[in-house]
């Protein structure tokens, strides 16, 4: 099972005429990006099962992000299936979030049939699986997250969506890292646990 973020952003840039001040010449450029006017991302997973689905039940997917959650169920399938979500970039309080790092988490759940296990000793660890059913079924589960930078650009003082080029501000996060915003887009964050930034 992998997560990304896929989708389109309509993107202009501005640059004023420049002018000369203390012996140089200098010009403003201004960005806007349409996904910080309106703040909201797509989310996408893709899950496949490994031969052939026979006898999985209740497949489904939980998908939460800042206090919103989607349920999905599927029909078994071979190959990939893929859930694309949008979100609005709402913390489920009908309000925009501000800009940060907000943590998205996919859970892939399905049920499917129990087979007994051989172990080498009474009571140790399974070693294989037989091909005798339990006659139960058991659940499934893969849980993936990852951070989902989010800039909000509502209420610019350029306009909404609009940043000034070159611009570089830091966003302290509650967890300790650091997301870094410049003209308007996430360009690294910072990990304070493990010494580097992406």
């Amino acid at each position: 099972m992998r997560m990304s973020v896929p989708g389109a952003v309509y993107t202009k840039s501005i640059s004023l005429p420049s002018v000369s001040s203390l012996g140089s010449n200098a010009a403003l450029s201004f960005n806007y990006r349409s996904d910080t006017a309106a703040p909201s991302r797509f989310i996408e997973v893709i899950h496949s099962f490994r031969g052939t689905p026979s006898g999985i039940t209740d497949w489904r997917y939980e998908l939460e992000i800042n206090r919103q959650r989607k349920d999905t169920t599927f029909i078994p399938e071979t190959g990939e299936t893929r859930l694309l979500y949008f979100w609005n970039g709402d913390n489920g309080l009908a309000e925009i979030s501000p800009t940060g790092l907000y943590t998205s988490t996919a859970t892939s759940m399905a049920h499917a049939p129990g087979y007994y296990a051989l172990t080498a000793t009474w009571g140790g660890m399974p070693t294989e699986l037989t091909s005798v059913p339990s006659g139960e079924m058991d659940e499934k589960r893969r849980v993936i997250s990852g951070d989902l930078p989010l800039v909000n650009g509502v209420a610019s003082p350029f306009g909404a969506g609009w940043h000034l080029a070159g611009l570089r501000q830091l966003w302290p996060q509650p967890d300790g890292k650091v997301m870094m915003v410049e003209g308007g887009e996430t360009s690294m964050i910072y990990y304070p646990r493990l010494n580097y930034a992406r």
